[in-house]
């Protein structure tokens, strides 16, 4: 019973596995060391995410989900002396969202990410007596994929910021005072006025005028002509700002391309079984994947051929079964995943393109065998919302919720396993900078997804 349940409940507990939290997708299961050896299973699932958007203004609507197909494959083998050796194709992590629109009127629209990491195992189990054994193994991982960041909040955060653009206002403002009443402070405001307040100015923030009025202050200006002056700064940073914003955003804000890369890694397990009743409980410890990738980028026309270093993360499972019944087995499974340690940051662009949280996903299912050939399960699976102010919007969900379906069928030393997913997506407001700039509501992952076991 253990082995015909296990696979069947394994199905439908996966298959909604490709939403999960980070860039999580396979989950990293190591459960099929627990088949028999001289066996072999190949898993294919089709991956249909609906997750849309619009623009906190109006401006833009979205609908980022891109379909995929996730595939895995595995194999088992006899070695010495209570040794099992397995061979496994993972495609572990992995993001791709695809913002639509015009980036000149659309906050997001051009920003993409589409990011893919897999792995090649190979991994032994000795099993020391009938309860217990240990298991574990290496891990060749290859990773790389492109980000583009695009739209009007990606573009004036950037070009507000950008040494270029602070340097022209300077040079706007100390013009714009030349030839007037405050012709002898020209030169000491446009240099003591500070980054952040010109920043302010021209994105319109709110105090902005006020502030800026203050600073004047602050350098001399007499406070009968701050808040004219300050306004008039304002007046003619904007139109100028807006243009700049408008030209960088048609032309594209930022893109980077990560070649792919290989690095190594290891995978270190034991379990603890009962077999009458078909308990096992099994821990893994998965380790950091460290990365040195080439990198090209291109940053509002400028371009950079680099070195690019960031690390996939630790993470830790548990899987628990139990028979409950007659042919009746329930399944428990967890994981976290350290993703708030996988950061992004190329040289040129100077910040973190990934932002996310450490992640935990809890499953929970039951799986019937109805004879000796046919085998039902069901799942559902939780991964609690981080409720963040604002998320990337690389990533613009919080949380989920899944129900998975599976059925097993045996015969002439083929098994198949199949199982369909519908996950709830928890609502998400996507912000750049810190600002709100995009919600993201109602959305949903469906999946279908297939197994073959054969022996060989």
């Amino acid at each position: 019973m253990k082995k015909l349940l296990m696979s069947s409940a394994a199905i439908a507990l996966t298959t909604t596995a490709a939403t999960a939290g980070g860039l999580d997708r396979s989950q990293q299961s190591t459960t099929f060391l627990f088949g028999d050896p001289g066996t072999g299973a190949v898993t294919i699932a089709r991956v249909n995410p609906k997750i849309t958007g619009t623009d906190d203004t109006g401006s833009g609507d979205y609908d980022i989900g891109q379909s995929f197909t996730q595939m895995g494959a595995y194999a088992l083998v006899d070695g010495p002396s209570d040794i099992t050796f397995g061979f496994q194709y993972d495609q572990a992590f992995g993001g791709d969202v695809l913002y639509g629109g015009d980036p000149t009127t659309a906050a997001l629209a051009g920003t993409k990410a589409d990011f893919a990491g897999e792995s090649l195992n190979f991994m032994a189990k000795y099993q020391m007596n009938e309860r217990v054994s240990v298991f574990g193994g290496i891990r060749a991982q290859k990773s790389g994929g492109e980000i583009a960041l695009g739209g009007l909040a990606y573009t004036r955060a950037g070009v507000s910021g950008s040494d270029a653009y602070l340097a022209g206002a300077r040079a706007g403002v100390s013009a714009a005072l030349t030839g007037g009443p405050l012709d002898a402070l020209a030169g000491v405001v446009s240099t003591g006025l500070s980054d952040e307040v010109i920043q302010a100015a021209s994105l319109g923030t709110a105090g902005a005028t006020d502030d800026l009025a203050a600073e004047l202050t602050g350098l001399g200006v007499p406070v009968a002509f701050a808040g004219a002056t300050a306004a008039g700064i304002v007046g003619a940073l904007q139109p100028a700002f807006n243009a700049a914003v408008n030209t960088t955003a048609a032309a594209g804000f930022y893109d980077l391309e990560i070649e792919d890369d290989w690095g190594f890694g290891y995978t270190l397990g034991a379990a603890y079984e009962i077999p009458d009743i078909a308990l096992r409980l099994a821990v893994t410890y998965h380790s950091e994947v460290d990365h040195t990738a080439n990198a090209s980028e291109q940053l509002a026309g400028t371009t950079r051929e680099d070195k690019i270093d960031f690390t996939t993360p630790q993470s830790f499972n548990v899987d628990f079964q139990t028979g409950i019944a007659a042919d009746t087995l329930l399944t428990f499974n967890y994981r976290w995943a350290e993703w708030g340690s996988f950061d992004v940051i190329p040289s040129l662009l100077g910040t973190d393109l990934a932002d996310l949280d450490d992640s935990q996903r809890y499953s929970i299912g039951i799986a019937r065998r109805i004879n000796d050939a046919l085998a039902l399960s069901a799942g559902i699976t939780y991964e609690a919302a981080s409720n963040d102010d604002n998320v990337s919007p690389l990533s613009p969900t919080d949380g989920e919720t899944g129900l998975n379906l599976g059925v097993r069928y045996e015969a002439d030393g083929l098994t198949f396993s199949g199982g369909v997913g519908y996950t709830w997506i928890g609502d998400a407001d996507a912000g750049v900078g810190g600002q709100d700039v995009a919600s993201f509501e109602d959305n949903s992952v469906t999946t279908v997804g297939f197994r073959l076991t054969y022996e060989f």
